[in-house]
């Protein structure tokens, strides 16, 4: 689009008061930053908004975990808490899934999705570039340790789905649980994953870009 110069710029007053200039033939006005696309200003000094595509799969990442973390409290609940004589107080309580469907394939879907969720953000995020390590070695950590850590827990169900399908029986011990409690350490390894990624989420400006990105209809350019 040209825009052309006005014959009578408008006057308020004053040798230059009120004069809106206005761009040379030929060129456009500069163009003003969509909200998350990156270069509104974060949560820590120097630090862009993260872009709506970053944001929104944080969410749902943050989303997903936090019901699979909701499982594991029920599943306490059920078993050591014992709330009425109903759903919430049964002791070989299995969450709320779980009390419909086998609770072995059901936790290696939500760990799986959860350990892809992790890998997608650290990558969309670009929280391996060596720029982002250096200047915000923080957020890097903690996403780096979520992700190692969830990686981990994965392989515990990898084991246990292998003893489900051998031994056709639910809540099967994996790794660890040989010699642990088996519902309090599945409890402390999702939240041991899941309270970095709530850091993050919160510390690096992803709630706001994501609040943005859903309060705002999505614009596409048109090449």
């Amino acid at each position: 689009m040209i825009y052309e110069k006005p014959s009578s710029p408008p006057y308020q007053g004053g040798d230059n008061a009120g004069v809106v200039s206005a761009p040379r033939r030929g060129t456009t006005p500069p163009s003003l930053p969509l909200a998350g696309s990156g270069s509104a200003q974060g949560d820590q000094p120097g630090r862009p908004l993260p872009s709506r595509q970053a944001a929104v799969a944080f969410l749902c990442l943050v989303l997903l975990q936090g019901f699979h973390e909701v499982e594991h409290v029920v599943q306490i609940v059920q078993r050591y808490v014992g709330i009425g004589s109903g759903f919430f107080n049964n002791p070989k309580g299995a969450g709320i899934l779980g009390s419909w469907l086998d609770v072995e394939p059901v936790h290696l879907g939500y760990n799986a999705v959860f350990l892809f969720l992790v890998g997608l953000c650290f990558w969309v995020g670009g929280f391996y570039k060596k720029d982002f390590i250096r200047r915000y070695p923080l957020p890097f950590g903690l996403m780096a340790f979520a992700l190692l850590f969830e990686g981990y827990h994965f392989v515990e169900h990898i084991v246990k789905i292998v003893q489900f399908i051998e031994t056709g029986k639910n809540g099967t011990p994996g790794i660890l649980g040989n010699f642990f409690n088996l519902v309090w350490l599945h409890f402390a390894y999702n939240t041991i994953a899941y309270v970095p990624l709530l850091v993050v989420f919160f510390m690096d400006g992803y709630y706001r870009s994501a609040v943005g990105a859903l309060s705002r209809p999505w614009r596409y350019k048109v090449l």
